[in-house]
């Protein structure tokens, strides 16, 4: 019974339709996942992409980048926010270790603009980074992913990030340390 059933089918239907088919679903499934992911941009494309469209973002970002602002450090000593006592913190560094304590951020760390992940061993490319996650943030408009490792840190980035969040960039480097 099901053997006449496949000859119908393949009689009814011939086998190019049928892979025709097959692929048209595997190419829409495809287009639908990458139209669900997060951009992820090399740090020196977003600072172009800032100083063309807009100047005061620009100075905004390169002053989080660059210069010393109130900042909360979450490593395996909990989180320390510097300067002390400070109420609204600019800046978070961690690595993926901590990111558990990230999307359930103190009342402090709600009003960063800029995430610093840094990857320090071969380990943190396998942890991932959900971006739907960060939405806690009321500011955050930027993730850096930054790493003490040399790889091909465009491909790390893309595999660690899941989830989207439109409102946050995603931007990498490489600093290797000397």
């Amino acid at each position: 019974m099901k053997k006449n059933l496949k000859l119908r089918m393949l009689k009814k239907y011939p086998l190019n339709y049928m892979l025709k088919a097959m692929f048209l679903l595997c190419l829409f499934a495809g287009v639908a996942s990458y139209a669900n992911a997060q951009q992820v941009l090399p740090l020196t494309d977003l600072q172009t992409q800032l100083q063309t469209n807009n100047q005061d973002e620009s100075q905004q970002f390169n002053h989080l980048l660059n210069d010393i602002v109130p900042a909360a450090y979450i490593n395996i000593k909990g989180t320390r926010v510097f300067p002390e006592n400070t109420t609204q913190v600019q800046v978070i560094h961690t690595t993926p270790d901590f990111l558990a304590s990230v999307y359930t951020p103190q009342e402090e760390l709600k009003s960063a603009e800029l995430l610093e992940i840094r990857l320090t061993k071969e380990a943190d490319f396998a942890q991932s980074l959900d971006v739907a996650q960060l939405s806690v943030f009321n500011q955050l408009k930027y993730v850096y992913i930054l790493s003490e490792i040399d790889c091909d840190i465009a491909q790390v980035a893309e595999q660690m990030l899941t989830g989207t969040n439109t409102q946050i960039t995603v931007f990498y480097a490489i600093s290797i340390p000397r």
